[in-house]
């Protein structure tokens, strides 16, 4: 099923999911407009499949979705949740067809500042110049600041920010500066999911992350 509204609270009851190493949860996060989460997966796998479960691509094991206090387990929804990750899809288009792509989404929603938001998130990732070029090209980082300004462009609810642990502060200060200017004009909500390299190594733990155990005792909010 496929639906569009404006999404306001997103809530994991108990999501559990096959993951790498076995099952993964059970997650329990509730996230308010405006709101910054971050959430430690052992596995960048993981992390992806709870992206996909989020967007309503796939069904957890056990558990609920709701967006708005509504259950949406399994069903995508269009309402700006968007990963940062490549996919075969991403990877075919050039940057100009993505950009695109993400602007005839943002001009769905009817909502204001479109129009000034373009220019000034295709500066900051620096592909005002680079239109033509096609994504399979890019390299990690390109890659990462298009994912960016994509997402932005379809002025989202959400932005879930995959990351690879300890690779985020590698990031060029642009990607940081870009994902600011959105912050402050769309106000969307952030969760980040820290997860380990591709490789599929187990996160190790600095002091002071959330960790899926402390989501399972906090209901998602930092103690």
């Amino acid at each position: 099923m496929t639906e569009s509204f404006s999404l306001t609270i997103l809530s994991l009851n108990g999501v559990v999911f096959q993951g790498v190493s076995g099952e993964v949860g059970p997650v329990n996060l509730e996230l308010r407009p405006g709101e910054d989460r971050a959430l430690t997966m052992d596995f960048l796998d993981d992390g992806l499949r709870l992206v996909r479960i989020i967007k309503g691509m796939e069904r957890p094991l056990r558990g609920q979705v709701l967006k708005n206090g509504k259950d949406a387990t399994g069903w995508i929804v269009r309402d700006g949740i968007i990963a940062l990750t490549g996919n075969e899809e991403f990877l075919s288009k050039t940057v100009e067809e993505e950009i695109s792509f993400a602007v005839d989404v943002g001009k769905a929603k009817g909502r204001a500042g479109l129009t000034d938001l373009l220019p000034v998130v295709l500066e900051l990732s620096g592909f005002n110049a680079n239109l033509k070029r096609p994504i399979s090209g890019l390299n990690e980082t390109e890659r990462d600041l298009l994912a960016l300004a994509s997402s932005l462009l379809m002025l989202p609810d959400l932005v879930v920010l995959v990351e690879v642990f300890g690779e985020e502060g590698l990031r060029p200060c642009r990607y940081q500066d870009l994902l600011n200017h959105g912050k402050r004009v769309l106000r969307f909500s952030t969760l980040r999911i820290v997860t380990a390299s591709a490789s599929q190594r187990p996160v190790t733990r600095n002091e002071g992350e959330l960790s899926l155990q402390d989501l399972q005792t906090t209901g998602g909010k930092r103690p």
